[in-house]
């Protein structure tokens, strides 16, 4: 069956050589002009913004700054307010325990004597007709589960009605009762303000209290009855709300509940099975101080104590919009940026105008620099003067000793590579003649020479063996930078290739040699493969005694750089002795422990160098030697 070829392993090597974005390549490609521009503008776009959004951020915090003092004065006021009529009810809850129908019934509590009931209810009458905001006065005995003894109601219609002998309720069981009883003479207490209960339900529709009591004790000081006062608060809480000011507000008992809030529908939620608190929508925790003014993202928020006694307090919450106080300073920062968006405009325009006008001289001398690349000769601009024009000479003058010089390079490099193979061929010569006439002493006369002679002819012939080694290694020294072509080498390829070559070394050392995903190259191929043999041979070479070899090759592809790595669980080289190891003839082992010429890691060095790179040496993860070698892309002209 035919297949689709499958273009995922193009799709792979394009990968592998597609460069990352990186904004410093990108600027490095801009020409003069556009990198003046590039610093210029965006300099003149913060000069001229920068003011604008300065003013802006000192006037927002006047404004806001303006309006803190403000809320927190207005704030002030109406928790002022509200403290000095819960005062003004103190005072009159005083003069009522002290008047003389309270005193009668001190006198006639406990004898035959019945009229203190009708004599107190005239007196609760008046006060009531005098402070419309009363709506119950009443005395509580100690009898009877806390029996009403008298109460005087005020009806829907405003009329004050004395409320029948039977209807009387008993009030025990009220909250407010038992912390009465254990007030010192003349000590008056501010219940909680909630939702009036007749018979232990709320009343409907919801009308809010504030109770104020104190103990009525007889001549003798013994406990006679509890005089309380209800008061309607909606009248002290909406007498807030007509003040005004603008803001927010928002009066809070200690446990988070709302008694007044913006939304009537919120207000005494809590006592409805609402259990959100107000701190928690506040946005801050239940103060403990008497006053505290907190700025939030979006809102100014002032709060105010008013104490019912020492343990027991309401919070006053004005709280302001900080977008509304700075909308008008929204608009002239939008008029602020207008402005400097058009001068902005303006000076870009001029920017690019005098940066196009600067930067033609060199735009024109890069032009004929670039034409150099073309052709042999440089033929400096016409309209070029000053700095420009000495530059053009001065490359001019450049170019002609770098050609000069570069000829006499090429003279001496080819020159060099006659001699030295011509001087690899006339020592290899001798070498060869050495080791020859020993193997021949050693076939014909072996009988003659004993056993301690076949010992040094063996010495003699190893000698002559390494010297041709020598020979031949420096011979591939010396032509690492000979002229080659440059072509794009698949290094994966390339490195299967050589262990393919070294399978007998592989074989005989009983290693791996794995090989990963190795990206492509422009280089030269031959010593790249004289690289990658170079360091694979080493790795499988210096093993561990005993243990198998094993070497790992590595590669990746950043930006116009590949990185080689090849590693291995080998011997290693000591840290104080790896610079060491790049120098031609310098082995770091005896002949006798492992064979070799010095020159290898030399050899990867100089052919790093070749492709712009670098070589270094590490420890691997294996356990053995890491190294890395860095290579960079090679084009025609090197």
């Amino acid at each position: 069956g035919w297949r689709r070829p499958s273009s995922r392993k193009g799709r792979s090597k394009l990968a592998e050589r597609a460069p990352r974005w990186s904004f410093s390549r990108w600027a490095r490609g801009l020409g003069l002009a556009a990198r003046l521009e590039l610093v210029i503008v965006p300099l003149t776009l913060i000069a001229a913004l920068l003011p604008v959004a300065v003013l802006y951020v000192n006037t927002n915090r006047a404004l806001l700054n303006t309006e803190q003092d403000r809320l927190r004065l207005d704030t002030s006021v109406r928790a002022l307010a509200l403290g000095a009529r819960i005062g003004d009810l103190r005072s009159d809850v005083g003069i009522l325990a002290e008047s003389t129908a309270v005193d009668r019934v001190r006198r006639a509590f406990g004898t035959e004597d019945v009229g203190w009931k009708d004599e107190l209810a005239a007196q609760f009458r008046g006060v009531m007709r005098i402070d419309h905001d009363i709506v119950q006065v009443r005395l509580i005995g100690l009898e009877d589960g806390g029996r009403e003894l008298v109460r005087l109601n005020r009806e829907r219609d405003g009329q004050v009605a004395r409320v029948a002998e039977d209807a009387l309720q008993h009030k025990a069981a009220e909250p407010y009762f038992r912390p009465s009883l254990e007030l010192g003479p003349g000590e008056i207490r501010v219940s909680n303000m909630t939702l009036n209960r007749e018979h232990a339900e709320i009343e409907l529709p919801h009308r809010p209290m504030l109770r104020l009591t104190t103990l009525v004790r007889t001549a003798a000081g013994e406990p006679l009855g509890v005089l309380a006062v209800n008061v309607d608060a909606r009248s002290l809480l909406g007498a807030m709300v007509a003040e005004g000011g603008g803001a927010e507000l928002y009066v809070v008992n200690e446990d988070g509940g709302y008694l007044l809030h913006p939304d009537p529908s919120q207000a005494f939620a809590h006592e409805l099975g609402e259990t959100e608190s107000a701190w928690s929508f506040l946005g801050f925790g239940r103060p403990d101080q008497a006053e505290l003014l907190h700025v939030g993202p979006d809102r100014l928020t002032a709060v105010e104590r008013i104490d019912l006694d020492e343990e027991r307090h309401i919070y006053v919450v004005g709280r302001r919009s900080a977008a509304a106080i700075t909308a008008v300073n929204r608009t002239a920062l939008r008029n602020g940026l207008f402005l400097g968006g058009l001068i902005v405009l303006a000076t870009m325009a001029a920017v690019v105008l005098a940066s196009r006008s600067v930067t033609r001289p060199i735009r024109e001398l890069v032009r004929a620099i670039r034409d150099v690349q073309e052709g042999p000769a440089f033929t400096p601009p016409k309209r070029v003067s000053g700095e420009a024009a000495e530059l053009s000479d001065a490359f001019e003058r450049s170019l002609a000793r770098i050609r000069l010089r570069k000829e006499e390079l090429r003279r001496s490099n080819a020159e060099l590579e006659r001699f030295a193979f011509a001087a690899s061929h006339d020592l290899r010569e001798p070498v060869r003649t050495v080791s020859s006439f020993a193997r021949l002493l050693e076939t014909r006369h072996a009988d003659r020479l004993g056993e301690e002679g076949l010992v040094q002819l063996g010495f003699i012939t190893k000698a002559a063996e390494r010297m041709d080694a020598t020979v031949e290694g420096l011979l591939r020294y010396a032509r690492v930078n000979a002229d080659a072509d440059v072509e794009d080498v698949d290094l994966g390829a390339l490195t299967r290739e050589v262990v393919a070559d070294l399978a007998h070394q592989v074989e005989q050392s009983g290693g791996t040699v794995d090989v990963g995903a190795l990206p492509h190259l422009s280089g030269l191929r031959t010593p790249l493969r004289l690289l990658v043999q170079n360091l694979v041979s080493n790795a499988l070479k210096y093993h561990r005694p005993g243990v198998p070899p094993r070497v790992e090759v590595r590669g990746r592809r950043a930006g116009a750089q590949v990185t080689l790595v090849v590693s291995d669980n080998g011997v290693g080289i000591p840290e104080d002795q790896r610079e060491r190891a790049f120098h031609i003839f310098r082995r770091l082992h005896r002949q006798d422990e492992v064979e070799g010429t010095g020159i290898g890691l030399a050899q990867c060095l100089r052919i790093a160098h070749r492709h712009r790179g670098s070589i270094r040496l590490g420890d691997s993860a294996l356990g053995g030697l890491e190294v890395t070698v860095t290579l960079g892309d090679l084009t025609d002209d090197r």
